[in-house]
């Protein structure tokens, strides 16, 4: 019931007239009453008003009377999201889409992890929520009598409500939608989401009672609010399982943001540090085998401080998605180093604001701190300033500065605050391998405390550092994701310390071999052929970009299933003007990726040579290493091989893969002939164009295909607009003998893009490049 009273104090002389203008319908809603008095007379009469005296008291009232229930029935939730975003589906959404309808409510919800359909706001942190968060709800009204009624949508989340409309009227018995908003937090500093079932409700305006709901009203929203702008790595899409591992909602208390700071750093980034560091099952590499002090609860694949994917000294080609499923893998990608650290760390932060790639070669000798994921038996993190103990079985804290077994960083990468670097300056630093380090220190702070300069350790010992401020390097950092290396230019401008310089010519010294054009492809199919029928597969990938294609292998004996071996194998290919493979500048690929992997191991000593007649130099792990590797270039293929307790160990199986059935060399390509389409599947129409001629595409967000002809299968294919993002490459299929890249258009204009296959057995890379025209 609602109630007001009016007094009026009038100075009229004329007779009184009072009247009431019934309320909007539906009238069976409520009913609305009036009595008043005049003069002196303190009697009411209702419903009526004596013609003379004054003042007139008059008071009004609205009965609001149920005469049923009144109902309503959600029909869908749309919205528009600012970033791609690939949902585990792999189908990429942009733009408008919908996060559900009622008529195939039951293919949204993602399990408990949430939506299928979920959504990406570009947000400015700590502006409005609810102006940057609109959702357009479509409801149903059930009863005729709700016609002209005022109501509110309101979307609760375990009893708290957090989505709200502004009040609208249903104006006729038909679906109507409104623009609701994300109503808490109003405002916030940092990234985060609302990944929860939404209970939808709708209260009428002036009973402020509930309608009744119709059919099913509880739905799975998956929202993030992240930075306007993205990083290059995820230029074409925001991969959904990133988004779930790095954007939640901020803890109540940021402990690390506690005290007098001088350096500049953000508490997300501080808290991405911490995430990283301790979030996601990864474990410093300190060499397999047991120690004392750190009993080994789980086994895993060392590489001696190295990079386990595909970071180095100045960045990479980041296998984000081999990273996140170490979470769920058990110990497949379990160990890691600062490179790979580093790497999920700038990949992190970003969802908020960029941040730079430092690196410092030597490092040192390190304080004691924590390393990622280092713990005893009790799950407690252990002290540590021998970071490969396990490596000669020493203790992880030695304070002898005699001690010959402690070891130091020859190298260490870390992220700085900003994408620019200033040693002098006041950027804070982050690093996630050892701390962790969560920007509170500036350059020099971080390094005091975190390098020991104790003089005595140096003395026999002085290419150990230590490193000062003055010698850090600021690399590109994340190049891209999940796929084989990339190189920026610039990256030939990098120099190598003078030992691993020369390691690095001698390797790349061997001449054609037929090594170099084995089936790595179809590595499953020669496997128990080759090492024996106990051998399985565990994981593989294969990857292709504009100058060369990848195959990863996890292989393992059935026997001894915690014990694999990881078998990669990179190609590069470089055409010249006439459309030509070209050896030497794809050979010149080989060198820099040979350099990044001597550059990826934070151990300085552990990189040897040999030579074997039927095979060639090779690189490997030295016989005083506790971790096998093998690498092996020739021209413009690299071979990394890597997996038990030595190379001595390793090397019987890597030489049974190197001499496994030989296939022919470069000459094998596939002729290629493009179709005579590119079709535009919103609206469904096919355009024809010559291979010469743009591909014009009408609209924003418009899906549309390029497809190509083949004369046998293919190892991998991947396309990228090359002019920016105003073209996102979605996915590429096989149906038949035909391979279709399917893209989405983005911006309005003119753009290139670049499409690309490798050969199922050279690898080798082809490529197409195409000028597409968005128009409105």
């Amino acid at each position: 019931m609602s109630r007001f009273t009016m007094y009026q104090k009038d100075g009229y002389v004329d007779d009184n007239a009072v009247s009431i203008t019934e309320p909007p319908k539906p009238a069976s809603l409520y009913t609305s009453s009036f009595r008043a008095s005049v003069g002196d007379q303190e009697n009411y009469l209702d419903n009526y008003v004596k013609l003379g005296g004054h003042p007139v008291y008059v008071e009004y009232t609205i009965d609001y009377e149920r005469k049923k229930h009144y109902s309503f029935r959600l029909v869908g939730i749309s919205a528009t999201s600012s970033h791609p975003v690939r949902n585990t589906h792999d189908y990429t959404i942009i733009g408008d889409h919908t996060l559900w309808e009622s008529a195939n409510s039951a293919s949204y919800k993602d399990g408990d992890r949430g939506s299928f359909h979920p959504n990406v706001f570009g947000y400015k942190f700590n502006s409005s929520v609810p102006d940057a968060s609109v959702l357009r709800v479509t409801i149903l009204p059930k009863d005729l009598e709700l016609v002209g009624a005022s109501a509110i949508l309101i979307g609760t989340v375990d009893g708290r409500e957090v989505i709200k409309s502004d009040y609208f009227f249903f104006k006729s018995f038909n679906p109507i939608t409104v623009d609701a908003h994300v109503i808490r937090p109003n405002a916030y500093k940092n990234p985060f989401t609302l990944n929860a079932d939404v209970d939808w409700g709708v209260r009428l305006h002036l009973s402020g009672e509930s309608l009744q709901r119709e059919g099913e009203g509880v739905t799975r929203l998956e929202l993030y609010w992240v930075a306007e702008t993205r990083h290059r790595a995820f230029q074409d899409y925001f991969p959904i399982k990133f988004l779930r591992a790095a954007v939640k909602q901020m803890p109540a208390r940021n402990s690390w943001t506690r005290g007098a700071m001088r350096a500049t750093h953000t508490s997300f980034c501080a808290y991405a540090a911490d995430e990283v560091f301790d979030g996601f099952h990864k474990r410093y590499d300190t060499i397999a085998g047991e120690s004392l002090c750190c009993s080994r609860i789980f086994s895993y694949s060392s590489l001696l401080g190295a990079s386990q994917f595909n970071m180095s000294y100045w960045g990479g080609n980041f296998a984000l998605n081999r990273y996140l499923d170490g979470q769920t893998a058990g110990e497949r990608f379990r160990t890691a180093n600062c490179m790979d650290q580093a790497g999920m760390l700038e990949l992190f932060c970003s969802v908020e604001h960029p941040t730079g790639w430092l690196s410092l070669a030597p490092f040192g000798y390190i304080k004691t701190t924590n390393l990622v994921g280092v713990k005893n038996t009790d799950q407690n993190l252990i002290d540590v300033n021998n970071p490969f103990f396990e490596a000669n079985a020493s203790d992880p804290v030695i304070n002898d500065v005699n001690d010959h077994r402690r070891y130091y960083f020859g190298m260490h990468v870390f992220n700085v605050d900003s994408r620019a670097f200033d040693p002098q300056g006041d950027s804070g630093i982050y690093d996630a391998c050892g701390g962790p380090h969560r920007g509170t220190e500036t350059i020099r702070e971080y390094l005091d405390n975190s390098i020991d300069n104790t003089a005595a350790l140096y003395q026999n010992m002085p290419a150990a550092g230590p490193g000062t401020y003055l010698l850090v390097s600021h690399g590109y950092g994340v190049a891209a994701i999940d796929g084989p290396p990339l190189y920026p230019p610039g990256h030939d401008t990098y120099v190598l310390p003078t030992a691993l310089n020369e390691l690095a010519a001698t390797s790349l010294a061997n001449i054609e071999h037929p090594v170099a054009h084995q089936p790595w492809v179809y590595l499953d199919h020669h496997l128990k052929g080759v090492l024996g029928d106990t051998w399985d597969v565990r994981y593989m990938e294969r990857s292709v970009t504009r100058n060369a294609a990848q195959v990863f292998w996890h292989i393992c004996d059935v026997n001894t299933p915690d014990n694999p071996i990881r078998v990669q194998v990179d190609v590069f290919s470089v055409v010249d003007k006439d459309g030509n493979l070209d050896l030497g500048e794809s050979a010149t690929f080989s060198k820099w990726h040979i350099q990044s992997l001597l550059m990826s191991t934070q151990r300085a000593d552990v990189w040897a040579i040999k030579n074997l007649p039927d095979i060639g130099n090779y690189l490997h792990y030295g016989d005083q290493v506790s971790a096998g590797r093998i690498v092996l270039a020739v021209k413009n293929v690299v071979i990394d091989i890597a997996g038990t307790g030595s190379t001595a160990e390793l090397l019987p199986h890597a030489l049974k893969l190197l001499s496994s059935s030989r296939w022919p060399g470069p000459s094998g390509f596939p002729t290629i002939t493009m179709s005579p389409s590119a079709s535009n599947s919103e609206p469904l129409a096919v355009k024809s164009f010559n291979s010469d001629e743009t591909i014009k595409i009408t609209g924003i967000h418009t899906r549309f295909t390029v497809t190509f002809s083949l004369r046998q299968s293919i190892a991998a294919a991947s396309a990228q607009c090359i002019s920016g993002d105003g073209v996102l490459f979605d996915r590429y299929t096989t149906n038949g003998d035909d391979l279709i890249f399917s893209f989405i258009t983005n911006k309005v204009g003119s753009h290139s893009i670049h499409m690309c296959y490798a050969h199922p057995k050279t690898m080798f890379v082809t490529s197409f490049d195409r000028e597409v025209h968005v128009s409105v």
